[in-house]
């Protein structure tokens, strides 16, 4: 079970939502890179991304960045396409 575990792909999500002001966005962004480094220390992330609306969160379109970089072979997708 923990093999399984180890070759599942992460992906990071910025979500900033769209009623957030300007200030706030900054302030988030800022942060964000901090946030992503202690991701980094537990896991590797194979996908990154940021939205701020709903319809920019796509299952379809991640699960083709990470088909995308499994290609490129940048990450290890296998046992991915099992859950989907």
């Amino acid at each position: 079970m923990q093999q399984i575990k180890d070759r599942l792909p992460r992906f990071f999500i910025h979500w900033v939502g769209p009623d957030v002001s300007a200030v706030r966005r900054g302030l988030f962004n800022a942060k964000c890179l901090k946030v992503i480094a202690m991701a980094k220390k537990h896991y590797t992330l194979a996908l990154q991304r940021r939205a701020s609306s709903i319809k920019e969160i796509r299952i379809e379109d991640i699960v083709n960045d990470l088909r995308y970089l499994k290609a490129l072979g940048a990450a290890d997708c296998s046992g991915f396409e099992i859950g989907i």
